[in-house]
C-alpha cells in the first residue's frame, strides 16, 4: 500500500477541523482587562490583610525589646544592692541634685550599652519633640527625657537620657554626695530603703515606662493623691510621669522581684508603689491619648 504525502492545503484543513468553531486559542488573546482588574483587586485585599499583621508583629517585637531593657536594668539594681548590703541607692538633694548620684550613673557600671538600654524602642531622642509645657528636657509618649545634645551635659542629668522612670519611693534615704550630707526625705516612712524590706515585690515597680527620670506615684487614701495636670500624658505630676500609653494603653515595669509586667493605665493605682500603698481606683478619669 502506497501512502501519498499530504499537501500543505490538506494539513491546514485538518488543523482547522480540530478547533472548535467560534473559539480562539487563549495564548492568542492574553489577559483580558477584567482579569487584570481582578488580580489587582486580590493583591490589594491581601496587602490590606497583611499590613495590620506586620504592624502588630513590629509592635510585639518592640514590646519584647522593652521588656529585655527593663529586665537588664532590674539586674543592675540587684547587683548594686548586693554590693551595698541590700540597700537601694540614696536620693541626693542636700546640696543640689547632681548627675553622678542619680540612678542612671550609679547603675551604668553594671551593664554594657547602658545608655541605649534606658530608651524604650517605642521612643526616640528628639529635641523638637520633647515636652516644653513644664520644662525643657521632659519626654512624651514617643520621645525620651534628657538633653544629651547639650554641650558638657544638661543640669543634674548631665548627658544621661532615657524613657524609663525610677520609683522614687525606693531610696535608702541618705545622700550619696561626696560631702556625705544626710537628707530627710518627705514622707520618709513610705520609702523602701532596701530590697529585702519590700513586702510584695511582685507588685512593686522599680522602673517603668514614663516621661521623666523618677516619680513619687501616690495611691494612699490617707495621703496626697496624684492629681492630673492639664495634659496628663506629657506634663509634670507624679501620675503624669508614668501614665503614658506607650504599649497598647499601658506601660511595662520591672518589679522588685525582677519580673517584667505590662499594666493597663487604669490599673496603675493597684500597684504597691510605697509602704502605705493601697489598691484603689484611679481618682480621676484618664483621658484618651
Amino acid at each position: 500500500m502506497v501512502v501519498m504525502p499530504m499537501s500543505v492545503s490538506d494539513m491546514d484543513r485538518n488543523t482547522r477541523s480540530t478547533r472548535t468553531p467560534g473559539k480562539t486559542a487563549r495564548r492568542d488573546q492574553g489577559f483580558t482587562l477584567v482579569e487584570m482588574l481582578l488580580v489587582v483587586s486580590l493583591i490589594t485585599i491581601l496587602i490590606a490583610l497583611l499590613l495590620p499583621a506586620l504592624g502588630n508583629a513590629k509592635g510585639i517585637s518592640r514590646r519584647v525589646q522593652c521588656q529585655s531593657n527593663l529586665n537588664n536594668l532590674g539586674q543592675s539594681v540587684y547587683q548594686y544592692s548586693t554590693d551595698w548590703y541590700h540597700k537601694i541607692f540614696p536620693y541626693d538633694n542636700a546640696t543640689g541634685l547632681h548627675y553622678d548620684t542619680f540612678w542612671m550613673t550609679l547603675l551604668e557600671e553594671y551593664h554594657n550599652d547602658f545608655d541605649e538600654m534606658r530608651l524604650c524602642p517605642e521612643t526616640i531622642m528628639d529635641q523638637a519633640g520633647q515636652s516644653l509645657a513644664y520644662a525643657p528636657g521632659w519626654g512624651t509618649v514617643e520621645v525620651g527625657w534628657g538633653q544629651p545634645w547639650v554641650t558638657n551635659g544638661w543640669g543634674f542629668l548631665g548627658t544621661n537620657y532615657g524613657s524609663y522612670v525610677w520609683n522614687s519611693w525606693m531610696h535608702s534615704g541618705r545622700t550619696a554626695h561626696k560631702q556625705g550630707v544626710s537628707v530627710n526625705l518627705q514622707d520618709d516612712q513610705k520609702h523602701w530603703k532596701n530590697l529585702k524590706a519590700v513586702k510584695i515585690p511582685s507588685t512593686t515597680p522599680m522602673l517603668t515606662d514614663g516621661t521623666w527620670v523618677d516619680t513619687w506615684f501616690q495611691n494612699n487614701p490617707n495621703g496626697a493623691i496624684s492629681s492630673p495636670p492639664a495634659n496628663l500624658f506629657s506634663v509634670n505630676s507624679a501620675a503624669g510621669r508614668v501614665c503614658v500609653s506607650r504599649h497598647d494603653r499601658g506601660v511595662i515595669h520591672v518589679m522588685a522581684d525582677g519580673s517584667t509586667k505590662w499594666t493597663q493605665l487604669e490599673d496603675l493605682w493597684q500597684l504597691t508603689w510605697n509602704t502605705e500603698s493601697q489598691p484603689m481606683a484611679p481618682p480621676f478619669d484618664l483621658p484618651e491619648q
